[in-house]
């Protein structure tokens, strides 16, 4: 006691700490000579394990996928640094029975990653694996909790698609409303796995019984359609019911049929109407194992007398609430005058039919309106807080009949006060009719998104509250992984929020270069910015997808053009421009 009082208070956590860490290098020393897991400072981090870049995947396209890992340092001193990974070992089983696929035993790598080589694949086949590893000292960590990876449909020529190609041969943008698909069958057994595979040309939208058979939006991602078709895979094991069952979608027309919007709204370009088409293949095993196949074919229903009366990717949508026809999409509804489908080609002699490797479009984030102001005829300006790509959501009440229209812009015009479209083409705007007298009806486009943050409401006697005015913001769902801020200087944090807001407007399933103008996969982005979305956020996944568009887009003579995928040709030098093309 004499001695610490005349050394001084100050030297008390210098020598607690020189305590400590004499304490942990004899535990740890401990801990390696008896290889105990429980003192491994490397450990995994949780939730990191990836097949192919993703967490959990379905309908992943090889048989050699890429299995991948992250790792933490947990040594209880903070001084203590660069431990690495001196082996690892992955153990792989058959997710249903249980059997072994795969184990490596104890591979010398410092590398966080492994192809698998185990047995061979098939389709549909779900495969659940962990792994552990060793640190510098030789001493291994516990396995990590057990993730999956599920194989998709592989093959076309091997009866793994018994769907086809089907359509609406009445559809006729302006004069019909955009098609509807719909499938009854019935569930005769138990059943123990369900999946639906589905790509719809140019958008799908799918429900089983009136429920949606996914969150995921704007589907299929942007390819070069006739060559490969990204097809989406939806567990809907507990969607499907037994006895009398659904399956309906709605078709809408993207940037795959980017044919003269009506009323006229804004386009890009425009290019001769192509037909819309559907692929689905509903799957279900029953407990004795047997596989049911329920595919488009001749059998399935379709009508153009629904409530999307258009669609355009830049100009908006028309959506007329009094042709809903209600349940037709659920086994109770009246499908009596619909038509047969028509069985089609698809977008290409040879094309490609691959599961979509790359996260889905997701609604990320909702927004609420911050303020409205009114003006004279009827007409309300929302300020939603910040700029977005994405949905418009309204919810109304008025008069049957009543026509309300959205105009959503990045901009005010300093004169008028109202919302001016000159930075982003024009006109573009959404119609949306009331179907019934005073009830509420809320709203969002579907097959298209715009880029804005101010959003003009015209047609209704009052203003909504700004509770029922909502902005659904949409992005590729990467997964965040790095941010910025800096207290002492927030002029930088406010520049790198911006940036990142940019970034997540044009990340859709290829990075844009706007999300209303022209939404094109103009490649500048995919190398001025790609730190700063490298940085910011997991594209393992979305990266690999990006480049297989890229090289997918190259010509027979070599030109990578400096659009990916690339639907329309510009001149003036805009095809084969290092500012774009480097890449």
């Amino acid at each position: 006691s004499h001695k610490l009082n005349a050394i001084g208070d100050s030297a008390l956590p210098r020598l607690q700490t020189m305590r400590l860490s004499v304490l942990f290098f004899l535990l740890f020393s401990l801990c390696e000579l008896l290889h105990d897991a429980s003192c491994q400072t490397l450990q995994l981090v949780a939730n990191s394990l990836r097949t192919e870049g993703l967490s959990t995947p379905a309908g992943v396209h090889t048989v050699t996928p890429l299995l991948s890992w992250r790792l933490e340092l947990t040594h209880p001193d903070p001084s203590i640094r660069g431990s690495q990974q001196s082996a690892y070992e992955i153990i792989a089983t058959d997710y249903s029975s249980g059997n072994g696929r795969w184990k490596t035993g104890k591979v010398a790598s410092n590398t966080s990653h492994a192809v698998y080589t185990g047995d061979s694949l098939s389709s549909r086949d779900i495969v659940a694996w962990s792994v552990r590893v060793w640190d510098e000292h030789d001493v291994p960590s516990a396995f990590s909790p057990v993730t999956t990876f599920e194989l998709g449909l592989l093959n076309t020529d091997n009866n793994d698609w018994q769907a086809k190609w089907i359509t609406n041969p009445k559809f006729q943008s302006g004069v019909t409303s955009l098609p509807l698909f719909a499938k009854n069958f019935t569930v005769s057994c138990p059943v123990t796995r369900a999946r639906l595979y589905i790509a719809g040309l140019g958008l799908h939208h799918a429900t089983l019984n009136g429920q949606d058979t996914t969150n995921e939006v704007l589907a299929p991602g942007n390819t070069k359609w006739d060559t490969v078709v990204e097809y989406s895979t939806h567990n809907i094991t507990l969607l499907l019911a037994s006895g009398p069952n659904v399956l309906g979608v709605a078709l809408g027309k993207g940037v795959y049929d980017a044919e003269t919007p009506t009323n006229g709204r804004y386009a890009k370009f425009t290019q001769p109407p192509v037909p819309l088409i559907l692929l689905s293949q509903l799957e279900y095993t029953c407990a004795d194992g047997t596989l049911v196949v329920i595919g488009t074919d001749p059998s399935w229903q379709t009508t153009v007398s629904g409530p999307q009366l258009d669609s355009s990717w830049w100009g908006g949508e028309v959506y007329d609430a009094r042709k809903e026809i209600p349940n037709w999409d659920s086994p109770s509804g009246d499908r009596s005058t619909w038509a047969q489908a028509s069985v089609t080609s698809p977008p290409g002699p040879s094309v490609a039919l691959v599961g979509c490797s790359a996260p889905p479009l997701q609604i990320i984030q909702t927004l609420t309106a911050v303020s409205v102001k009114g003006f004279p005829n009827n007409i309300y300006v929302y300020d939603l807080g910040l700029n977005f790509a994405g949905w418009p959501q309204l919810t109304m009440t008025g008069p049957a009949g009543t026509v309300v229209t959205l105009r959503p812009g990045e901009l005010l015009d300093p004169s008028s006060g109202m919302v001016t479209q000159s930075s982003t083409g024009s006109p573009i705007f959404d119609t949306y009719t009331l179907a019934t007298r005073n009830t509420s009806q809320t709203w969002h486009p579907r097959f298209m998104y715009h880029g804005f943050r101010y959003l003009q409401v015209e047609g209704l006697a009052t203003p909504p509250p700004l509770a029922n005015v909502k902005g659904l913001i949409i992005r590729t769902a990467n997964d965040a992984v790095g941010t910025f801020q800096n207290t002492d200087m927030p002029l930088l944090t406010r520049i790198y929020t911006n940036i990142d807001r940019a970034i997540q407007s044009n990340m859709l399933s290829i990075l844009t270069d706007c999300p209303h103008r022209e939404k094109l996969g103009w490649m500048e982005q995919n190398h001025l910015v790609f730190p700063s979305v490298m940085y910011t956020y997991d594209i393992e996944a979305y990266a690999r997808n990006i480049i297989s568009k890229i090289a997918n887009a190259q010509t027979s003579d070599g030109l990578v053009p400096d659009i990916a995928p690339e639907y329309v040709v510009f001149t003036g030098g805009f095809r084969d421009d290092p500012n774009w093309g480097s890449a």
